[in-house]
This record gives structure tokens, sequence and C-alpha cells, in this order.
């Protein structure tokens, strides 16, 4: 689901996905009217929060190239990704050694106009904890009013976790 809340107006974008068959069915509510859509993705794909868990289910090293597609709710984008190496990353929960990972998008697909293909590339990073749990850190994520920020600002450990899992807690700016 994606929730749009901006110039006094308001839209409603709800999205299933079948992984199987990567179908998406779409339904967008805008003004008191109801659009249903469908597309099917070229492959398999993620939401933009969800790609970055996939990420860290990877075994990544300084050097490595990988793709992957995501869904926001009205584009399907290609997310080209490259390890540029490994930076320590300071936040207000601690000190990091992290691999930073280099990012551009364009848009592949979606309920788009045609034109829409040609938009410039836009580019970002994501840094991930060398850490047992691969602790997302950093990320700047290009978006169509600038880039946006999320860090890790608090790190805790919940009583009675057996694995000493970590939760965390993410801030945002933009």
């Amino acid at each position: 689901d994606f929730f749009v809340r901006e110039n006094g107006k308001a839209i409603d974008y709800h999205t299933e996905f079948e992984q199987k068959t990567r179908f998406l069915n779409s339904l967008k509510l805008k003004n008191g009217k109801r659009h249903k859509r469908n597309f099917t993705t070229a492959t398999d794909i993620h939401e933009p929060l969800g790609s970055v868990y996939a990420v860290r289910r990877m075994e990544l090293k300084p050097g490595d190239r990988f793709q992957r597609y995501i869904w926001d709710g009205r584009k399907e984008r290609l997310i080209d990704c490259q390890v540029a190496g490994v930076e320590t990353l300071t936040t207000d929960a601690g000190v990091f050694e992290t691999l930073r990972i280099e990012i551009t998008t364009r848009v592949s697909g979606g309920f788009i106009k045609r034109s829409v293909l040609n938009n410039p590339i836009r580019k970002g990073t994501i840094w991930i904890a060398n850490d047992r749990w691969r602790t997302p850190v950093k990320m700047i994520a290009p978006t169509k009013l600038g880039n946006a920020e999320a860090v890790l600002i608090r790190r805790y450990v919940e009583k009675g976790n057996i694995d000493g899992a970590a939760s965390t807690t993410l801030g945002l700016s933009n």
C-alpha cells in the first residue's frame, strides 16, 4: 500500500503481487474513483524497503555487482548495484564497519507514460554493516523531491531474545 497526501490531494494505491506469476493487481483510489490496473513484472521484484532486506541476505564483497527490480506502487525500477568498498560509518547508534553499495535506478515499466522510460538515471548509496545481522546503517535514495536519507539512530536487544538478534530504529530526513 502506498498513500500520497500532499497539496490537498489524497491518492491511495493498493497493490497485490503474485510472486509465482509476477502478476501485479493494483487499485488506485483518487477523488472517490476506483481505477483497477494490472502489470506483469520483468522478473522477481521487491518493494523499496524490502530490497534492502534482500541485500542483507547476500554474501557480498567489494567489487561485486548485481541487479534487482523494485516496485514503488506505480513504477517498476531496475536497480544496478555495485559494492564500492568497505567504509567505517559513525551514527548515533555507534561505529560500524560497512559495505558501501552504490546504486543507480531507472524506470523500466509500470503504470507510466512511455516517455518516463527516458527519465534520467538516479543515484543513491546503501551502507550495510559487516556484523552478524548485516544491519542496514544508512541509505540515501533518490526521489523526485530529492534525496531521502535513512540513518540508524538506535539499536537494542529485546529481553528474552535467545539469539541476541538486534532490533533497529531508523531516523528519516529529507
